[in-house]
């Protein structure tokens, strides 16, 4: 449908298990390692579990295209916990004959295939997939069967693959010779947002394609909904393509890909999860957490600052007969500090540009006249500003306390 819109040999995320497709990240790689090793022990039992979709049965086929041909092997895919004459089911998977046999007959016919096997120098495996359906009894009775042995060796060699509900029915005491046998068990966790990424990405050069056909934004949009699951993520990607195909799209975006699970959230099953915040609004966050802890810091560190500066140099000093300001400087003064200036009971009030007239202080009788701003003037010196002082306001200045000074002498 959409292979050569998009330059596709073949669909790159079809739901069937293809182990030419397969994604070996680090858990599944580990995950095939101790596949490998459990088969290389004799008579051995074999767990592998994970989630469901998780990749397991695609792990297993893989396995099987390499192994020896020393194996015999039979593969049970079709379990379910009512199974009954677990036997009759056995020899359908190694191709035997079942049919119009009692229990004791089915069961010889089983032994008598497996010796021969082993004369033969060949291995048995019995491959049980889905796993997890199996019965606790079922499951006794299994390791009964590979108690067959020949000699020092068990000839019968088993592999179970199910979800995380084996592993709990393992655990039930009534199996707990069961859990003894089991020389190798590994879980299969889903994949990382990193691994999802490169896993859409492998499965697109399989396939022939682009790469670059999901753009980064979508694979880890396509991780948050899926959650890492392999099967989840092939659903997702192959309604994108379509999606994306039908929009004439040559890109999937996590636009499309919203698209996808929105459709899928109207009907009454839906196994992605909620959607996540959309882009914009994550960073439109970031940013305003951002700006509240800089405006933060900003205000811890200037306040002290904007102090020290708001505080005029000799704002400190107090008026003497030596200090003498221009009007330049008073009028700066009378703006800046005029509220903190020690000023004399007897000498003229500071210059306030900016200050209203107090009212209760206007009406009373020995209330000074209001007193205006002097416009700043160019700098003068030293002769200009000598000249430029009025005796009489530094003899008001000094009287008072040449008069105090007297009386203390």
């Amino acid at each position: 449908m959409y292979e050569s819109f998009y330059g596709l040999a073949e669909k790159p995320f079809a739901l069937t298990p293809d182990p030419a497709f397969l994604y070996l990240s680090k858990r599944h790689q580990n995950g095939l390692t101790m596949l490998q090793y459990g088969l290389t022990l004799t008579g051995s039992i074999t767990v592998i579990t994970g989630e469901v979709g998780s990749g397991k049965t695609t792990l297993m086929r893989h396995v099987l295209r390499s192994l020896d041909p020393q194996f015999t092997i039979g593969y049970l895919t079709n379990t379910h916990p009512n199974i009954k004459d677990l036997l009759k089911w056995i020899l359908m998977a190694f191709g035997l004959n079942y049919r119009n046999k009692d229990e004791v007959e089915l069961y010889e016919s089983l032994i008598t295939f497996i010796i021969e096997q082993y004369a033969e120098n060949k291995r048995t495996l019995l491959i049980i997939d889905e796993a997890q359906n199996m019965s606790p009894a079922t499951l006794e009775e299994l390791r009964m069967l590979s108690n067959l042995n020949a000699g020092k060796d068990h000839v019968l060699q088993l592999v179970l693959i199910g979800q995380p509900e084996l592993a709990e029915t393992l655990r039930k005491p009534e199996l707990r010779q069961f859990a003894q046998r089991i020389s190798v068990d590994y879980h299969l966790t889903p994949l990382t947002q990193d691994e999802t990424t490169d896993y859409i990405r492998h499965r697109l050069i399989t396939a022939g394609g682009d790469p670059r056909l999901f753009t980064k934004e979508s694979c880890q949009t396509i991780h948050h909904y899926a959650q890492g699951i392999p099967r989840l993520i092939n659903t997702l990607c192959e309604m994108a393509l379509v999606y994306g195909y039908a929009d004439d799209q040559k890109t999937i975006t996590p636009d499309v890909v919203h698209e996808v699970v929105t459709y899928r959230q109207r009907g009454s099953v839906n196994p992605y999860k909620d959607r996540p915040v959309s882009q914009n609004q994550h960073v439109r966050q970031k940013t305003e957490e951002k700006t509240v802890v800089r405006t933060k810091a900003r205000q811890q560190a200037d306040l002290p600052q904007a102090a020290k500066e708001s505080t005029p140099q000799r704002a400190d000093l107090p008026l003497s007969p030596k200090t003498i300001f221009s009007p330049a400087d008073q009028a700066r003064l009378a703006n800046d500090r005029a509220a903190t200036l020690p000023v004399d009971a007897t000498a003229e009030r500071p210059l306030r540009a900016d200050a209203e007239v107090d009212n209760t202080t206007q009406n009373r009788p020995d209330a000074a006249p209001p007193l205006t701003a002097v416009p700043a003037e160019p700098p003068q010196s030293s002769a200009q500003r000598l000249a430029s002082i009025d005796p009489r306001a530094l003899g008001r200045r000094i009287a008072p306390i040449r008069s105090k000074s007297q009386s203390e002498t």
